[in-house]
C-alpha cells in the first residue's frame, strides 16, 4: 500500500441500493418488510488497482453490494442506526476497506417529507470481528 493517510484515500461509492427488510418501533411498522435505499462510500488505497487495471487489486463493489442486500434482507431491527452500524461492519470486513460511509433511507415514513435517514461513519478501530479475504 502506498503511503496515503485516511483523509487522501480513494472513494468507491455504491449509491441507491434498493431493498427491504423488517424496520421499525411500533408493531404497525414490523408488520411487513419496508422498503430501504442504502448507499456506501467505500475508503480504500485503490493507487494499485489504477495501475495494473486488475479487479485483484481493488474492492469488488459487486461483492460488497450483494453482500449487503442478502445481509439488509434477513435483518431485523427497530432502529435505522442499528443497521447502519450492522452494514458498516459488513463493509468493514472486505479486505482493503479503510473506513465507510452508510446512508440508509426510509422512504414516505413521513408526510412532510420524502424520506427519514441516517448516515454514519465507521473506521477500521471501530470494526469488530473478522475480516474477509
Amino acid at each position: 500500500m502506498s503511503k496515503l493517510n485516511e483523509d487522501s484515500l480513494d472513494r468507491i461509492c455504491i449509491e441507491d441500493i434498493k431493498t427491504s427488510c423488517t424496520i421499525g418501533v411500533e408493531e404497525s411498522e414490523r408488520r411487513m418488510p419496508t422498503e430501504l435505499r442504502i448507499g456506501v462510500v467505500l475508503y480504500a488505497d485503490l493507487s494499485s488497482a489504477c495501475k495494473s487495471d486488475e479487479l485483484r487489486d481493488s474492492i469488488d463493489y459487486s461483492a460488497v453490494g450483494r453482500s449487503i442486500v442478502e445481509h439488509v434482507e434477513r435483518s431485523q431491527y427497530h432502529l435505522l442506526e442499528a443497521l447502519a452500524e450492522s452494514v458498516a461492519q459488513l463493509c468493514l470486513s472486505f479486505a482493503g476497506v479503510k473506513r465507510v460511509d452508510v446512508r440508509i433511507e426510509k422512504p414516505n415514513v413521513l408526510q412532510f417529507a420524502r424520506c427519514a435517514a441516517v448516515e454514519i461513519t465507521r473506521g477500521l478501530s471501530d470494526r469488530y470481528g473478522q475480516r474477509k479475504s
